[in-house]
């Protein structure tokens, strides 16, 4: 009897304590997803204050923690192949009416190409990513297929908006699952728990 009542207190102190660290890691994934949406914001009011272009990069690898950073260019903009960001484009050029100077600001920006720096600031390592988060997949409005390897980017434009993205993120042993979805008009970044597609979210909408 004594014995049972040792092994019972036993399993109820280690089931408290897994309970707990599991409630701590958890703990970790939202601030850190907070932090993630603090500096996107961030990035979009970078971009709209100094008239740049910022892309966001990930770095795509199998069963590999999450690595990503941003780079910025003055005034120019190197678009994605998104049909989406095309339309962007095309409605901000229609609202522009006779403004000649913006509308040629905007055509150069469409065809030049430019050179992008690399910004410390927001970046994977300073924001102290957890080390058992992974991306499965990036998926980016317009382009035919999600991305799974390599590298993928989106942009973050001066006048305000953001490539429509979802990015599918999950813990190394894939027992938890998140995506981060982009609101294209402000930028923002939400959490939605699950793997959710792009074109299921704008089915909702």
């Amino acid at each position: 009897m004594e014995l049972l009542i040792v092994l019972t207190i036993i399993a109820t102190l280690t089931g408290v304590m897994v309970g707990g660290r599991k409630s701590g890691v958890q703990k970790e994934y939202r601030r850190f997803f907070r932090r993630f949406s603090v500096m996107t914001k961030e990035m979009r009011n970078r971009s709209q204050l100094r008239g740049t272009t910022l892309r966001f990069i990930f770095k795509l690898e199998d069963e590999k923690p999450m690595v990503f950073w941003a780079e910025e260019a003055k005034g120019k903009v190197l678009l994605s192949d998104s049909k989406k960001t095309e339309e962007l484009f095309e409605d901000l050029y229609d609202n522009l009416g006779k403004d000649e100077v913006k509308k040629k600001e905007i055509r150069d920006r469409k065809k030049e190409k430019n050179n992008f720096k690399k910004l410390k600031k927001f970046s994977s390592k300073r924001l102290s990513t957890p080390s058992s988060l992974t991306i499965k997949q990036i998926e980016i409005s317009g382009l035919d297929k999600p991305i799974n390897s390599e590298i993928a980017f989106f942009h973050f434009f001066p006048e305000g908006f953001v490539e429509e993205v979802a990015i599918q993120v999950q813990t190394l042993d894939e027992s938890l699952k998140w995506t981060l979805v982009t609101e294209p008009l402000t930028g923002e970044f939400i959490t939605l728990k699950g793997h959710t597609d792009l074109k299921e979210l704008q089915d909702r909408d």
